[in-house]
C-alpha cells in the first residue's frame, strides 16, 4: 500500500490516504480509495473486474 508518489502525499482523486500497489499488473489490479481489506482463502473467488471478463492474472508483459 502506498500513501505517496514520488515523495508527494496521494490526491484525492488519486485513492487518498491509501493505494494498493500491484507492481507488474495491469492497472485495474491496483486498488485505489482503499476502506476495507478481506482475505479469502477460496481460490476461485474471482473480483469486480475478474466477474467482468478480465483475466486474474494480469502480468504486464
Amino acid at each position: 500500500m502506498a500513501y505517496a508518489a514520488n515523495g508527494v502525499a496521494l490526491p484525492a482523486s488519486m485513492g487518498f490516504p491509501f493505494i494498493v500497489v500491484a507492481e507488474d499488473k495491469l492497472g485495474y489490479k491496483w486498488a485505489r480509495w482503499v476502506t476495507e481489506i478481506e482475505l479469502s482463502s477460496d481460490e476461485n473467488y474471482r473480483g469486480f473486474w475478474e466477474k467482468r471478463g478480465y483475466d486474474n492474472d494480469a502480468t504486464v508483459n
